[in-house]
């Protein structure tokens, strides 16, 4: 028995360190087989090591197990597998993750092959899955997510643009009366882009100004405008919140980080340790930027301008009464799908 994995001392024998062995079969030929480093059987579970360690073998151990499956087995493998690793919609993830190595061949279309899958494909999706049952984002793994009608480039410098906030793009274009017009959006902590993109997409005539204090989330938005044939209508301005923009604006928008600093550490490990603090550290009781975003949305709006701020579903009645309290009376607050608290919509 010969490893292909390099020598290691002995002592290196804790779960999750693999090593992937080539096997003489009788009749001829060679497998490759996955063992832990003392040589005791490997459980798939223990190839789900935190990313930053995860070794090379990792992946190819799993691939070595998945090495002759056809598309259809391969699926099904990966979903049990994924669900073992405790991830809650293992079927959607693996479905997605066999989209993205397929590309661009549909799934369905492969689905009831009988064959075996092109020798790639299963360190690709092997990857993929540890990657995956270490909680690392879907969207971050892949590279980019849905949102609205976009598709938006995601990475570790932006948070994952959520179906909750597409309620704010909803509210808003909500009280446009004439898409059509030339209007005037800011959007103030941009990260990713996602909502001035969102609304310049159904707003021919609309520009943007968009700001975000992380150069490495201006970046992606850049790039996400780009990517969307939007650059033309949007202004990037690197600045803490709407420090230095002036002029009016028919709508202002923002998605600021409202989670309370004590509650962090019982996020999901998708968000506590993949999402940049920057975008989800709100302050205290997580109202931190709302009187701020409320004052500017009194400088900066148009007379008959609206201001829609996302919120958390528990924070409904303290924002409103900041928002009342900043002089805004007729401030509403707007359900998302789930019946939940999501959006403050004041107006000038």
């Amino acid at each position: 028995m010969a490893s292909a994995g390099s020598d290691e001392p002995d002592d290196d024998n804790e779960p999750g360190k693999v090593r992937v062995e080539v096997v003489d079969v009788e009749g001829g030929g060679q497998v490759l087989i996955a063992v832990r480093r003392d040589g005791s059987p490997i459980d798939p579970m223990d190839l789900v090591a935190k990313i930053e360690g995860a070794e090379p073998t990792a992946y190819a151990a799993l691939a070595a197990q998945w090495h002759d499956l056809s598309i259809g087995q391969l699926r099904r493998a990966l979903t049990a597998w994924l669900r073992e690793a405790g991830i809650e919609d293992a079927e959607h993830d693996s479905r997605r993750i066999l989209e993205t190595v397929l590309k661009p061949y549909q799934l369905n279309a492969v689905l009831d092959a009988s064959t075996p899958a092109a020798w790639s494909i299963p360190s690709e999706v092997a990857e993929m899955a540890v990657r995956r049952a270490a909680r690392e984002p879907l969207s971050q793994i892949i590279g980019s997510v849905g949102f609205w009608t976009l598709d938006l480039i995601v990475t570790r410098d932006v948070l994952t643009p959520r179906p909750d906030t597409e309620t704010l793009v909803r509210a808003a274009l909500g009280r446009i009366t004439d898409r059509s017009a030339p209007l005037k959006i800011l959007d103030i902590a941009t990260g990713s882009g996602a909502i001035a993109l969102a609304l310049l997409s159904e707003l021919p005539n609309a520009h943007a100004v968009a700001t975000d204090i992380s150069p490495a989330a201006l970046e992606i938005a850049k790039a996400n405008a780009a990517r969307n044939q939007l650059s033309g209508r949007v202004r990037f301005l690197e600045t803490g919140w709407a420090d230095g923009v002036e002029g009016r604006f028919d709508l202002l928008v923002s998605n600021p980080p409202y989670i309370a600093p004590e509650v962090i550490a019982t996020l999901e490990p998708e968000v506590r340790d993949f999402e940049p603090l920057l975008a989800l550290d709100g302050g205290q009781g997580g109202l931190a930027p709302y009187p701020h975003l409320l004052n500017e949305a009194r400088r900066l709006l148009n007379p008959g301008g609206h201001a829609l701020f996302e919120i958390g579903h528990d924070q409904g009645a303290p924002v409103l009464e900041l928002a009342r309290a900043a002089g805004f009376g007729s401030a509403r607050i707007l359900a998302d799908l789930a019946g939940h608290d999501r959006v403050l919509a004041v107006h000038n």
